[in-house]
């Protein structure tokens, strides 16, 4: 079984180098290098914005941002619910 699955690594390692990676440190025969769950998803998804062009500098559209790229920032967020100082005489 160990043979058959390394032998998959090795033709993932070809196209996805770096998921091959991430799944051989998976299947480690020492428990203490293995990622825990949450590790691993954190990596599949670091890999995958990295192969889209996606990074940290990446400013998100989300509703609720505001202007500067922030959750909950002043600038935008109270002007979008109505109450920055366009409505102050309400």
């Amino acid at each position: 079984m160990k043979d058959e699955m390394l032998a998959a690594l090795a033709k993932i390692q070809k196209s996805e180098p770096r998921v091959a990676r991430l799944l051989r440190k998976c299947v480690d025969d020492d428990l203490q290098k293995r990622p825990s769950p949450k590790r691993f998803v954190k990596e599949m998804f670091r890999i995958k914005t990295s192969m889209m062009g996606g990074g940290k500098n990446k400013k998100s559209n989300k509703a609720g941002d505001g202007a500067d790229g922030k959750k909950g920032g002043k600038a935008g967020s109270k002007a979008r619910r109505g109450k920055g100082k366009a409505n102050a005489n309400n």
